[in-house]
């Protein structure tokens, strides 16, 4: 590998620890929204050659089985949306709400919405529970990922809903701790 060519014995990144934090669910931790970019680096630390789809197809393949077609259209779709998005989206530079709509659209939205029902479907004929548990676990991390990235959308298009804000330590000041705030 390039790295142990050239004496690079590790090397480390700002993600906070896999599952943390605990309280958190699945879809909103970071490593496990960082997982594909994660699992390409360490691909191309040992192959500098491999390319984008051959580790798509690797990802896709062992990850979701026979559900890999419409997962790697998934990605491939969000990563083209990803691409045409104006200006240089990123989490460091740029705030997400600020390309939120160059990124994300009602179609984008409902392709994805699609590939993950037909990963569904394709899922369930997995005979073994432990790999059918593990690719229907990974198809619904990605539906929690791509509602969030829908509950931005759906903010700075004006399209949020009611909620409800919860604040635990006014409660104890006792201040009233449940707002409804019309987003």
């Amino acid at each position: 590998s390039y790295f142990a060519k050239n004496g690079i014995g590790s090397f480390h990144t700002e993600i906070r620890p896999l599952g943390t934090p605990a309280t958190d669910p699945p879809d909103r931790q970071a490593w496990n929204s960082y997982r594909l970019p994660l699992y390409a680096l360490a691909k191309a630390t040992w192959d500098a050659n491999i390319t984008a789809a051959d580790i798509l197809h690797d990802w896709t393949t062992h990850l979701y089985g026979p559900a890999a077609k419409p997962m790697a259209e998934y990605y491939w779709a969000m990563e083209e949306a990803w691409r045409k998005a104006p200006g240089h989206p990123s989490y460091v530079s740029n705030p997400a709400a600020s390309f939120i709509d160059g990124f994300i659209s009602d179609s984008l939205l409902k392709k994805s919405n699609e590939l993950l029902d037909q990963a569904d479907v394709l899922a369930k004929t997995i005979e073994d529970p432990k790999d059918h548990k593990r690719t229907i676990d990974q198809i619904e991390l990605e539906r929690g990922l791509l509602a969030r990235w829908k509950e931005l959308f759906d903010l700075k298009s004006g399209r949020a809903q009611y909620s409800t804000v919860s604040a635990p330590f006014a409660k104890d000041a006792g201040i009233d701790t449940e707002v409804g705030v019309s987003l």
